[in-house]
Formats: structure tokens, sequence, C-alpha cells
């Protein structure tokens, strides 16, 4: 079982302001924010019978909106790439007296990086979503009554491929950002590393999970609580702002904890058990492709 109340510790020594950490975060938390935004909007002006008709749906969305998403997914995974960075400079910090400083050209470096890996998995993401939606559309039109056992085949299936694909692309966004290996060489190391630790990996999926549920829940009650004092305060005052200005300091804090949690869980898998009992005294080995390199 993955040691949760270390993993927490270590996250939460680096989740304090950086100037590098601070700017991905700020990018990162804008984003989310506004990408929950665009889809809302986008919904609600919908006509409600689009909605469960996929081909309307497609011809009643502008380009606009597509080049958007573009846009936000290119922005969004280069800040969260650099952000694995900053990451990377506070880990060297608190484990070795080396300071590390990134140049320009790593974080162009690492932009690029990170956007060719989300890219590449996000078309095995919907390569894998075709093969298996094909046996449902060809049943819609020939046989549809066997649809519905079809539906119930294909969903825990695209579920657990998609899971898979999910861990085996956050190794390989360590294993390819923090060393000098290849991308192909990567895949293989985070697919042999996720195979070497499935369970573990599952159970931290759960973790991480619950963190986020609780993150939610309980920035909810600080929203609703902000909100009833500052009504106290003042007699007339703008809610939605209350709500936004609250909203974006805590996405801007856990931005970076939950990110230092999936880092400090790779480095846990990746790092042998001799050299995470001596991490306060020795750095990790950099060039060796089996370890997670400087951190």
């Amino acid at each position: 079982m993955p040691p949760f109340v270390e993993i927490i510790k270590k996250a939460w020594t680096v989740s304090s302001p950086e100037p590098l950490s601070f700017v991905c975060a700020t990018v990162l938390a804008i984003t989310g924010m506004f990408q929950t935004s665009l889809f809302k909007n986008f919904l609600d002006a919908l006509p409600k019978e689009n909605l469960t008709n996929a081909s309307l749906l497609f011809q009643e969305t502008p380009l606009s909106f597509f080049w958007t998403l573009c846009a936000l997914f290119i922005v969004t995974h280069v800040s969260r790439g650099n952000l694995f960075i900053a990451l990377k400079k506070r880990f060297q910090e608190k484990t070795s007296k080396n300071k590390f400083f990134p140049s320009f050209s790593l974080l162009v470096q690492t932009g690029w990086k990170t956007l060719l890996l989300e890219t590449l998995f996000l078309f095995i993401f919907l390569g894998i979503f075709i093969i298996i939606s094909l046996p449902l559309f060809i049943a819609t039109k020939n046989n549809p009554s066997v649809v519905s056992s079809l539906l119930a085949l294909s969903l825990p299936v695209f579920f657990l491929c998609g899971i898979v694909i999910f861990f085996i692309k956050q190794y390989t966004l360590f294993y390819f950002l923090f060393s000098s290996i290849r991308l192909r060489a990567s895949i293989e190391l985070a697919g042999r590393l996720f195979s070497r630790f499935t369970a573990q990996s599952f159970l931290f999926g759960l973790f991480s999970f619950l963190v986020v549920i609780l993150f939610t829940f309980f920035l909810n009650l600080v929203i609703l609580g902000t909100v009833a004092f500052v009504q106290a305060i003042l007699s007339s005052f703008n809610e939605n702002v209350v709500v936004l200005f609250v909203s974006f300091f805590a996405l801007l804090w856990f931005t970076v904890f939950y990110n230092a949690l999936w880092l400090v869980f790779f480095q846990t898998l990746a790092a042998p058990k001799e050299t995470l009992l001596q991490e306060k005294e020795t750095a990790l080995t950099e060039n060796d492709a089996t370890k997670i390199p400087s951190i």
C-alpha cells in the first residue's frame, strides 16, 4: 500500500508559493475556471433536443468553440509540464544542496514535450473509443435490440482502458520530462512501472479522487462562510465576485498540491528502497532510466 501520510507530507512541503509554480498554477486555475464557464454557457445556449443527438450537437457547435478548446488544451498542458519542472526544483532544494534554476529554453522544451505527449495519448484514447464504439454504431442500424447489451459490456471496458491509459500517461510524462530518454522508451518504462505496481496505482488513483472530493466539499463550505461573513459586514455586495475570489486562490494552492501528490507518488514507485531511505543525504542518480532523475 502506498505511504499516503508520507506522500501528503512531502507534497505539503513544496506547496508554498514560489515564482514559477505560482505562475503555472495561476494559468492552470484560470484555464480551469474558464473551461467550466465555457462548457456551461455552451450547453445552456444549445436547444435541449440537440443534447441527445450527436450529429445535431456537432452541427450546432460553432468552429470558434473548437479553436478555443484547442487553445485551452495547449495552454493547460504547457503550464502543467512547467509546473512539474517548478516542483522538481523545490524537491531538489529539499533533498540536496544543489540549486536548480530552469532556463527559458528548458521551459520551452518542457512545454513541447508535454504537448507532444498529451496529444499522442489523446489520439490513443480516441482510437480506443472508436474501436469500442464501432460495434454500437453498427448495431444501432442493423440490430437495435442488442444495443443495451453491447453498451453494458462496452462501458466497463472503456472505463478500465481509460484508467490504464491515464496512469501510463502520468508515468510517461515524468520519465519524459525528467530524463534524456526518448518518448518510446518513456512509454515502455511507464508501462513496466504500472504493470509492477498496478494495485498501488489504483489505490492512489482512488485516494487522489477522494482528495478532490474533500477539497470540493471544504471549498464550498469556505465559500458559503465567506459569503455569509461579507454579507454581515456589507449591506450590498456582488456575491459572484466573492465566490470567484475565494475559488481562484483555493484552486491556485490545490493545483500545486495535487500535482505534487502525483510527483511524490511516482518518486515513491520509481526510486529504489535504499535511495528512499537515504533521500535526505543523497540525490537520485540522474542518468538511470529506471529511476526518477534528480528529485
